[in-house]
């Protein structure tokens, strides 16, 4: 093609006229590299096709993906990989900036990084499920199947409230902590 023709010949004169001495250029091969470009973008698609309808069907917002059909011939890795420091901070500091209309997003984002729990049993816990011990004076919260579904019956369970979480306003967002004697 005439522009790439163009395009190989300008190179090659700028190289044979930059410098204080005489170059000589002998060119071996010549490749075309749209083609494998073109492979690479089409199995990046793929991938992440892949794992968009892996993901949709893992959270049911789909019954069955679209692709399931289709020979793709790619694995899909059920390892997650975890964030790194630098992600950990950026999301902290996103989530503390939240406040007024979003502020809930807020507490979801510093409820998973303080207390491990998914984001689904985040998402499902009720002001009954916002506790403190009568005895010991411990907040924590209560993820049942109740409020939801889990993913394993060993998914019910009782978590402490990080201080960290009270002295960022917790118990302020919730209001009032349910008193129990157990």
């Amino acid at each position: 093609d005439k522009s790439e023709t163009t395009l190989v010949a300008a190179a090659l004169e700028t190289i044979d006229r930059n410098g204080p001495t005489e170059a000589h250029i002998e060119i071996k091969e010549i490749k075309d590299v749209r083609a494998d470009k073109r492979d690479f973008i089409l199995e990046r698609a793929k991938k992440l096709l892949q794992g968009i309808f892996a993901y949709a069907k893992e959270q049911e917002y789909i019954q069955q993906s679209p692709a399931v059909d289709l020979n793709l011939g790619i694995k899909v890795s059920k390892v997650k990989a975890a964030f790194s420091n630098s992600e950990v901070r950026t999301l902290l500091r996103a989530a503390n900036a939240l406040n007024g209309k979003y502020e809930e997003r807020k507490w979801i984002v510093l409820l998973g990084a303080y207390t491990g729990a998914r984001l689904g049993e985040i998402t499902q816990l009720r002001r009954e499920d916002i506790k403190v011990d009568l005895e010991t004076g411990i907040k924590y919260l209560r993820i049942t199947s109740e409020a939801g579904a889990l993913k394993t019956d060993n998914a019910n369970r009782l978590v402490p409230i990080h201080s960290k979480l009270l002295e960022l306003g917790f118990e302020a967002f919730v209001g009032v902590f349910i008193v129990t004697g157990k």
